[in-house]
C-alpha cells in the first residue's frame, strides 16, 4: 500500500479505505504479516481486472495526470 500512497500522492488513510472498498467487493484478498498488510488480486477475478487495466492503461495513456501517477509508481522504493 505504501507504493500507491507514494505514487498517487494520496493519504493512507484514503488509500487504506479504497482497498477495503475492492477487499469488500471480492476483487482482492489481504493477509496481514505483522504491521503490514499484503494485498492481491483475487484469482478468480484475475481475467476480468486484466482485461479492465487494459483498458485503464489504453485510455490513461493520453492522460497526463495518470501517466504521471504511473510514472511516479515505477520509480517508488518498492518495500517503503
Amino acid at each position: 500500500m505504501c507504493d500507491l500512497v507514494v505514487s498517487l500522492g494520496l493519504t493512507q488513510s484514503v488509500v487504506s479505505r479504497h482497498l477495503a472498498y475492492l477487499k469488500n467487493n471480492n476483487v482482492i484478498e489481504a493477509r496481514r504479516e505483522g504491521t503490514w498488510m499484503h494485498y492481491k488480486i483475487k484469482p478468480v477475478q484475475e481475467a476480468i481486472v486484466k482485461q479492465l487495466l487494459k483498458g485503464i492503461l489504453d485510455y490513461g495513456r493520453s492522460n497526463t495526470e495518470f501517466t504521471d501517477d504511473l510514472s511516479n509508481f515505477n520509480s517508488s522504493t518498492k518495500g517503503c
